[in-house]
């Protein structure tokens, strides 16, 4: 609130001089409606003082009265339009009303008037940060920080402008120079908790966000935040204590609405998640992601058609959005529409256009995501008498699933083929003769591009093959054991007769684990029931030891400790009768060596590649039979029928 001396004198000028200055002390000691009765006061002396106008404003805005504050300002700046700090308070108004825009125009206003005047240069960057304009904010920004001896603010908005950007590491180094100025900044504390948790830190993450609310407990961006991180860590609980303690002390906002979606979403209660994020929306159009995860709910929903419409419009958005695009093209692989689907998939090649002849490939290394240089990338030129690479991508399944492309890679003249693939499937891939020489990914050296003409990724071949529902290349098997392997592994088998191998967990780091493995080995309790079959463990890591247990009325081999990679499993598989398996890489391992495959398949996240509604694969045909929940979690009703079938099999097999 400044004082009266912008005004030219008066007779009046002494007495308003005095009525400001007792404005200024009651609003100073936190007394606005003293101070805006004292203004009033000094108005009917002088309506048109744009000093007293402005501090008008500055005193609605704290009473809470923000089109009053509005018409002060705006009355000031029409008597006196070269006020650079009437255009600044103007657009904290504007900024804090949601007008972003016009809260823009105000503060270039206020810096065309004074081009130093830093104030009105840090809103403007913090309002482009709002509008999502983050290279702008940021150059702003860091020019401020060059000219002034204490940049905390100016820092700690720059994180928030490189978080924006995905410049994860860039908006650390921000923060941690905001807080070497201002330990306890709330700003600079919350966006580093944002930005080391994008940089895989979570504890350090929750470490900023607990000093916040040390001192500030009903912060609500740090509740948020924390939140926000407490999902992803599925503490699920904690997050929704926190979603609610930020809705009472923050109030209703689209990013509150976007997390609240997300957590309703990982509770599989679908309804309220495609309200929140319809919300979100609503209260904020431009919001990320808002529509790619309304797409992701409509789809779990089975609303195919509201799913697309919701993908396509966050690609309108934001057509650079990779995730809106892969969702997409899950979307549609799961639709069976092929043609659409394998182009979208592009979209997980690398950074760049994919339409380009990008030479770098993200590979998935056990240890950390690297860029690789790599020859040409093929996209369904000549290759005959040509080098060629292939490499492997995804888990271990989609390795086993597309590797059966390998032999029409090398029907188009290939003059030497190698695959690239992980180690637990090389001696596997080694066996089968699809590639002249079979290589580990983490072996991979830029310097080796220069022995080949070409390369594509494994499951790029689809569509340059043209691959659709009915051509799906589905000669089975196109996998053998080991012959060696499998004399090792015969004897461990016991005595012949009925052998059924099982799988009951996943991967758990895999994003849709809690849905798609069970529960534990209890869960086919009811398999034990259905007589004269000898069960096989195949399961390896989560849930390995339950195996281990001997019951007198479970007869379970347990052989996961003893499997040293896929070419064992294989060499174990192909002398069961029949596997039932979650959706794991064991599911494509049986079908894909023809042993006959029951893949259980969970009612959310369902994986693109079992389609809709059958209960057989194109991929796997005459040997893979799906057994889908009805119900989301409704393991129990899977098992039943299960055993039901398992009872006509071995009858069947009886015969």
């Amino acid at each position: 609130m400044g004082a009266a001396n912008e005004h030219p004198g008066g007779s009046s000028e002494p007495e308003i001089t005095a009525l400001t200055h007792d404005a200024v002390e009651h609003f100073r000691a936190g007394r606005p409606s003293e101070a805006m009765a004292t203004i009033e006061r000094g108005l009917t002396l002088n309506p048109d003082h744009f000093g007293l106008l402005n501090n008008k404003g500055l005193c609605a805005m704290r009473l809470g009265d923000s089109a009053a504050a509005e018409a002060a300002y705006r009355r000031a700046l029409a008597i006196q339009p070269n006020f650079p700090e009437g255009w600044n308070n103007l657009g904290n108004l504007l900024a804090a009303t949601q007008r972003p825009g016009d809260a823009e125009a105000a503060y270039r206003s206020a810096i065309a008037i004074r081009p130093d005047y830093s104030n009105a240069r840090f809103n403007l960057a913090r309002v482009l940060i709002f509008q999502r304009r983050w290279p702008e904010s940021e150059g702003i920004l860091l020019d401020l920080i060059r000219h002034t001896s204490s940049p905390h603010g100016a820092c700690a908005a720059l994180a928030a402008a490189r978080i924006g950007q995905g410049k994860y590491e860039e908006a650390e180094d921000a923060c941690r120079r905001a807080l070497s100025f201002h330990p306890d900044n709330v700003d600079a504390l919350c966006n580093l908790g944002l930005a080391v948790a994008k940089l895989h830190r979570p504890d350090e993450a929750f470490a900023a966000y607990a000093k916040v609310l040390e001192t500030h407990p009903d912060n609500p961006n740090a509740l948020l935040n924390r939140a926000n991180l407490l999902l992803e860590c599925r503490r699920i609980e904690e997050a929704e204590a926190d979603y609610a303690h930020a809705l009472r002390v923050g109030g209703d906002s689209a990013s509150l609405r976007f997390g609240l979606g997300n957590l309703r979403w990982h509770q599989a209660r679908l309804a309220e998640a495609e309200s929140h994020f319809r919300e979100a929306i609503r209260l904020d159009p431009g919001f990320p992601m808002a529509w790619n995860n309304l797409g992701g709910v409509l789809h779990a929903m089975q609303r195919h058609a509201d799913a697309e419409h919701a993908f396509r419009r966050e690609l309108a958005r934001d057509g650079r959005n990779r995730d809106a695009r892969w969702n997409l093209a899950l979307m549609l692989l799961a639709l069976g529409r092929y043609e659409e689907g394998w182009q979208a998939y592009e979209v997980r090649l690398g950074p760049g256009d994919i339409a380009g002849n990008s030479k770098v490939f993200l590979v998935e290394t056990s240890a950390i995501s690297t860029a690789h240089a790599m020859p040409d990338l093929w996209r369904g030129d000549d290759l005959g008498g040509k080098r060629v690479l292939a490499w492997s991508e995804g888990g271990f399944g989609d390795e086993i699933q597309f590797v059966r492309y390998l032999p029409l890679l090398r029907s188009k003249g290939v003059r030497h083929l190698t695959l690239a693939c992980k180690p637990e499937t090389k001696a596997l891939f080694e066996h089968q003769g699809f590639a002249d020489q079979v290589i580990c990914k983490e072996d991979w050296q830029s310097r080796m591009a220069d022995e080949f003409d070409g390369w594509c990724p494994l499951m790029s071949l689809p569509l340059r093959f043209g691959t659709r529902l009915d051509s799906i290349p589905a000669s089975l098997p196109y996998l053998k054991a080991n012959p060696e392997l499998v004399a090792r592994w015969k004897p461990r088998l016991g005595a012949p007769g009925l052998r059924v191998g099982l799988v009951w967990r996943g991967n758990p780091r895999h994003e849709n684990d809690p849905a798609r493995s069970l529960p534990g080995l209890a869960t086919l309790a009811p398999l034990w029931s259905v007589p004269d079959i000898r069960f096989v463990s195949l399961q390896k890591g989560e849930g390995e030891n339950e195996a281990l247990d001997s019951l007198p009325d479970r007869p379970l081999l347990h052989l996961g400790t003893d499997i040293a990679d896929f070419a064992d499993t294989a060499a174990i598989v192909g002398q069961l009768d029949l596997v039932i398996s979650v959706d794991t890489s064991s599911a494509h391992l049986a079908a894909a060596s023809g042993t006959a495959t029951w893949v259980l398949l969970p009612k959310t996240g369902t994986d693109w590649r079992w389609l809709l509604d059958r209960e057989d694969s194109p991929w796997y045909p005459g040997v893979a039979r799906l057994f889908r929940q009805d119900s989301a979690g409704d393991w129990e009703g899977v098992v039943s029928r299960l055993v039901a079938a398992l009872q006509e099999w071995r009858q069947d097999r009886s015969m």
